[in-house]
Parts: C-alpha cells; structure tokens; sequence
C-alpha cells in the first residue's frame, strides 16, 4: 500500500504563531489557506478561550479575540482591513460574493456589517476570506484556472440546505468556472465517532439521501460523519476526487489542545450560550 498523501501541516508563521497550512492549497503558488490552532502560547485569550481563540464576535472574551485575529493577520502578512468574514446564519444555503469595493465603510469587527450568509467567493487579489467554527466543518475553495476562491461554513443545518452546492454554483455561474479546475479542503470538523444526535436530525439525513452516512447501529444514538457527507455533495456537484482534501485525522471536539469545541464546551447550562473559543480559517489569493 502506498504512503498515505500529506494534506495538512502544523507551520510556525514569522511571528511565531502556530497555524495548519492547507497543502494542496498553498502548492497551488495561487492561494494560501490556512486554520487556526488553540496551542499558541502568544494568545491573549482568557479561561474557556485560552490561550488562543480567533473569537471576534462572540460576546465571550470578544476583546481578547480580536487581539488573537490580529495575530493571525500579522502571521499571513496581511491588513486587518482587507479581510471580509460572514455572520453565520446556520440554517441557509445564501453566498457572497465580495468584490473591493465591498470593503469600503467595511469593519471586519463591526459584527452587525458582516454579510450575512454562510459562504463567500472572491476573485479579487487583496481580499481575504475568514471562517470561523467550534465544531462545524469549514471549506476552504480555489479554482486554479479563473484564480477564484471560497470559503462555506457546513453545519449540519446548512449542509442540508445546500451551501456546498450554492458555494460551487457561484463558481460556476459568475466566474464560469469548470468544477475540474476546483480543489476543495475540508479542515477538521467533530468527528463521526463524536457527533451524536437525535432521531429528529438523522431522520433528515436519511430523508434527504445520506443515509450511507449515519451511523444508527454502532452507538446508542445515531451519529453522522458530516464530513463525509459534505465530500459526497462535492463529488455530486462535479468536482474531481482527486481534488478534495478532507483533513479527518483531527476532530475539534476530541483533540482539545488544538481546537475548541461547542459540543465539549462548556456550556451555560441555563442559557445554553457557548462559553468556549473559535477556531477560523483563512483564504487569499496570492
């Protein structure tokens, strides 16, 4: 058997901040991407958020946060000004596309300016895209050819609502891009053996064709690898296997050093309100 592909490393930027690089991506000489790591002893964030979180909206260590998403900046090199992130809706298949002009009266940190929606594409250099998370997968898009890039946020909701297909579709209907041309990453997400749920949410699974992907008979509730489902989509919406990447050796809920996690918490027990960091990714055209 051959050696398995290398996809992902942990690099130390030039500031000494520690990120996972998209490999297949940052080969490309056309766009880099990275993800955040929580083991960062330069993080300014405190308690539940420690030591690193890119938490630029939530109201938990917000301030903190910011501090942290300027770290990463500097580590890319780039302008806190030029970077465009979405306020996630959870629950719809709406994608953005983002053009320069679009930054203007722009404030990445004025969480009520964000687009609402949970995917952004861009063709323009000087632009970069920011996604963040607590468990669920972020993916990361370049086509080679027209030098486009993306970035979907897929919750369970989402994902079922078609983000992946709308994110892919806006390649190919506003830049004419030829879903061959597309590499799409898959970072780490909760991982199937972690991601229990109700009837209520692998029934809609099953009702809407994954079923190959829900788990009913190995744990006591049924359980979804969502990032399985999430390739399958792409696969469904022409992309070539050997262009999808699905980094699935981490699980943010599970490997606590490296990302924070909604699912292990903590959670306010009386508001149910997340108490815990973020994790983000980030994409630019090079």
């Amino acid at each position: 058997m051959g050696q398995k592909e290398k996809i992902y490393e942990t690099v130390t930027m030039h500031n000494g901040l520690k990120m996972l690089s998209a490999l297949p991506i940052n080969n490309t000489g056309i766009a880099e991407a990275y993800y955040t790591i929580r083991d960062n002893q330069l993080g300014n964030s405190k308690g539940d958020c420690a030591p690193f979180s890119c938490n630029i909206y939530k109201k938990l260590g917000v301030n903190e946060g910011i501090k942290d998403f300027r770290l990463c900046c500097d580590a890319m090199r780039i302008n806190p000004d030029t970077v465009v992130s979405s306020r996630l809706t959870y629950a719809t298949n709406e994608v953005k596309n983002i053009k320069k002009e679009d930054l203007q009266n722009y404030d990445i940190f004025d969480e009520p300016s964000a687009p609402h929606c949970d995917g952004i594409i861009t063709a323009e250099k000087g632009i970069t895209i920011f996604t963040y998370a607590a468990d669920c997968v972020l993916i990361n898009f370049v086509d080679v050819r027209k030098k486009v890039i993306g970035s979907c946020h897929c919750s369970w909701g989402t994902t079922l609502k078609g983000i992946v297909q709308s994110e892919v579709e806006s390649f190919t209907k506003q830049y004419s891009s030829n879903t061959s041309d597309i590499i799409a990453f898959i970072w780490p997400g909760i991982s199937k053996e972690l991601f229990e749920v109700g009837n209520e949410c692998s029934d809609k699974f099953i009702e809407a064709g994954f079923s190959q992907f829900v788990d009913t008979t190995s744990y006591a509730k049924p359980h979804i690898d969502l990032q399985a489902v999430n390739k399958h989509i792409l696969l469904s919406c022409g992309l070539d296997e050997k262009n999808i990447y699905v980094l699935n050796e981490l699980c943010t809920m599970r490997d606590k050093k490296l990302f924070h996690s909604y699912r292990r918490g903590p959670i306010n027990p009386e508001t149910k309100v997340h108490l815990n960091g973020m994790n983000g990714c980030f994409i630019r055209l090079i």
